[in-house]
């Protein structure tokens, strides 16, 4: 009797932010679903982030550091994909005919990813200083940051919620367990690791992606809602804000953070990949768009805010995140954006909130007029 062959293995490059590790994750979940079966491994710019959103796939076997590990190991894998804005096959270490003799449903991606590559060079070529540009391209193809790989791949979107794990005794130890509350997010993610060594991370206090304004819009939220406690989270690009209820600020895990988001009844944020984080539970945001387009990173259950003024600057120079591509001190995208305005646009969700409205009940109720892009 013949014995069944083993699964095909893949090796995922995944490199960027946050928020693209968290689409990788969607596509990859989507692909497994749909080419199964076959096993994986990963390679991360962001190792520990990627252990965790990976590791819960029954078919991921390990995740490693991607600046050690891919070049010595990519050849042993007769399919290797690299993940970021796009997907691409490493052609190096391409082995179509070995695929398709073990699984032919994987193989047929292969061939379309493979196929769609020379629509795409130059943006994988260039990644990621073509990233602006390729956004325009895909807001005429009518999809978004969240469909793109997906639409190179030939493959159907799962949804953008899916199973990230979950943490039990989060809420109940930071007392939240028997509150209504939002989250706050006031600093930004980005890979800076393509770019020449001269092109500095921005520091929490010059980044042309942070609102700068979320004091007084808290404040505002606490004087208008009472019984809603505010909660900040985020990482070493937070600055910590002096009128939340709780300042969480470096001190939570992404899995904890990610129970602190699903428990939320709003996430406040500029985009970024806590974003994406909070559409993968569940959760909806209000999102100050500045420099990022609307039309590319926009989730449509979200509360979009695009810029009052200019805005749309993502790459237009190396160093738009640290400094406005107009030279203007106070970006204008983000500077003329008022508090009041956020205010605004969250209120009919949290008075909703405070009347009873479940948090499914909300979705429904508010999905369509406050989402909209």
């Amino acid at each position: 009797m013949s014995q069944e062959a083993a699964p095909v293995a893949i090796a995922f490059l995944v490199t960027g932010s946050l928020g693209d590790h968290i689409a990788a994750a969607r596509y990859v979940r989507d692909l497994a679903k749909y080419a199964h079966p076959f096993v994986f491994d990963v390679y991360s710019s962001r190792a520990a982030a990627a252990r965790w959103l990976f590791s819960a796939f029954p078919s991921c076997r390990a995740c490693y550091d991607e600046a050690t590990a891919w070049d010595e190991n990519r050849h042993n894998y007769k399919l290797g994909l690299w993940i970021n804005q796009f997907v691409s096959i490493d052609r190096d270490h391409y082995d179509p005919v070995g695929i398709r003799a073990a699984n032919a449903v994987l193989a047929d991606v292969a061939n379309t990813i493979d196929k769609a590559e020379a629509q795409y060079d130059l943006f994988i070529t260039t990644s990621p200083r073509t990233e602006g540009l390729l956004a325009r391209r895909a807001h005429f193809m009518g999809i978004g940051r969240n469909r793109i790989s997906h639409t190179i791949s030939g493959l159907a979107y799962g949804g953008d919620e899916f199973d990230v794990g979950k943490l039990g005794g989060v809420l109940e130890r930071f007392e939240l367990d028997k509150r209504r509350y939002i989250t706050v997010h006031n600093g930004f993610d980005l890979d800076y690791s393509f770019l020449p060594p001269e092109v500095k991370q921005p520091s929490p206090d010059r980044s042309t992606r942070a609102y700068p304004a979320y004091d007084r819009v808290v404040a505002q939220i606490k004087a208008e809602f009472r019984d809603i406690t505010v909660v900040q989270i985020g990482g070493q690009s937070s600055q910590s804000l002096p009128r939340v209820d709780l300042d969480l600020v470096n001190r939570t895990s992404l899995g904890e953070t990610a129970e602190l988001l699903r428990g939320a009844l709003l996430h406040l944020d500029s985009e970024g990949g806590l974003v994406h984080l909070a559409s993968a539970v569940g959760t909806r945001s209000c999102v100050v768009f500045g420099p990022t387009p609307v039309t590319y990173f926009a989730y449509k259950d979200n509360i979009n805010l695009p810029p009052p003024a200019c805005g749309d600057c993502w790459w237009a120079t190396d160093d738009w995140q640290s400094n406005c591509p107009r030279g203007l001190a106070k970006p204008q995208c983000l500077s003329e954006r008022t508090p009041e305005s956020i205010v605004d646009a969250v209120r009919p969700l949290l008075t909703a909130a405070l009347a009873g409205t479940t948090k499914r009940g909300l979705r429904e109720r508010f999905g369509l007029r406050l989402g909209a892009r």
